[in-house]
């Protein structure tokens, strides 16, 4: 058996890179801020996709899609761009637990969101000398491009963008504190809460402690602000919850209950003067405006565990992208505003998934 996955593995690599297993594919709630599959006419995702995976794939994403935001002479980051950082550093780690929950991958690996910002700002690391058929380096061309590649990802922006990442995922993976003991987030839920250090089951009490806390931070806190990792935290939770939340596969049902309603906390802790305070500091995340902004950059992001990957082509485009090119957006091949039955939850079955129910 295992010398017929190797060579499926093998080919999948040619056409949408490494794959460390054989895709499982299901179909997300039709709320979740995904693109459809061209040819299952719903969004599929990739539940074995490892974190491994998709840190490569993220990797690959992240430079070519902020080249957008990210220009030579850019000094600072738009709000776009900043939801974009700080919810891949979110998003990973996510991921993460949601694969040791399930049981795939093991409980003490490495921080997801550290491996993600080391592996893009030491990406002249990881770049190949090109070879001429005779078998000689072209070390001049390779000399140029690690240098280009060092300079791009120490700039001003691309710091920035490492901090808000690590924020995000720093929340993400916030561990508890019991009897002078530590013990890490099991969930993106788990996370936030011990961030807060408040249980969010009563929800009033939530939203005081943070308004509380937002109180007793100065005016000009050293950036980046200490609830900007948590409002991402908060909206990108929002989103996996909606993506789980019609399924009736095992596996993602569990992943639903790893998450909290994010954007309502939110929205009420925006009743508050506080929040108005704090806006400009942390990017609008905590504001109704900055929602959009969180859909289009979860969106972006669920191309690496969906079907889009490898509908739009993605590996191929990404992988010879180099810094200072022009930005790359995916192909979103199936359009999004139709309904197919698989959108109402009674139909929505167990797809590619053992019939775990019966």
């Amino acid at each position: 058996m295992i010398g017929d996955i190797e060579p499926l593995c093998d080919t999948m690599a040619v056409a949408s890179g490494p794959h460390s297993k054989v895709p499982l594919f299901l179909p997300s709630s039709s709320k979740c801020h995904c693109v459809r599959s061209n040819a299952l006419g719903r969004c599929y995702i990739d539940i074995l996709k490892t974190t491994e995976d998709l840190i490569f794939r993220l990797s690959l994403l992240l430079p070519a899609v902020l080249a957008e935001h990210i220009k030579p002479k850019t000094k600072d980051l738009s709000t776009q761009a900043a939801a974009l950082c700080a919810a891949a550093g979110v998003f990973v780690t996510a991921w993460q637990q949601q694969q040791v929950e399930a049981g795939l991958e093991h409980p003490n690996g490495r921080l997801a969101h550290s491996v993600l910002i080391e592996r893009i700002r030491n990406s002249d690391k990881y770049s190949l000398a090109d070879i001429d058929e005779d078998g000689i380096e072209n070390t001049s061309e390779y000399n140029k491009r690690t240098k280009a590649l060092k300079k791009h990802f120490s700039s001003g922006p691309m710091k920035k963008c490492f901090s808000l990442m690590s924020a995000g995922g720093t929340v993400a993976q916030q561990p508890a504190e019991m009897n002078g003991k530590r013990f890490a987030a099991r969930s993106l839920y788990g996370g936030i809460a011990n961030t807060v250090g408040v249980s969010a089951l009563h929800a009033d009490l939530f939203v005081q402690t943070i308004l509380e806390a937002g109180s007793a931070i100065p005016r000009r806190p050293r950036p980046p602000h200490p609830f900007i990792g948590l409002f991402a935290a908060l909206r990108v939770s929002q989103r996996f919850k909606d993506c789980f939340s019609a399924s009736r596969d095992m596996t993602l049902r569990s992943w639903y209950l790893m998450h909290i309603e994010g954007d309502s906390i939110l929205r009420r802790i925006g009743r508050h003067k506080v929040a108005e305070e704090i806006a400009a500091a942390t990017y609008n995340f905590g504001t109704s405006q900055s929602s959009d902004h969180f859909d289009t950059a979860f969106k972006t992001l669920m191309a690496t565990v969906t079907t889009q990957w490898e509908d739009a082509g993605a590996f191929k485009s990404l992988v010879s992208y180099f810094p200072g090119g022009e930005a790359i957006k995916l192909a979103e091949v199936a359009p999004e505003d139709f309904e197919t039955p698989a959108d109402s939850a009674t139909d929505t079955g167990l797809e590619f998934s053992p019939n775990l129910l019966n």
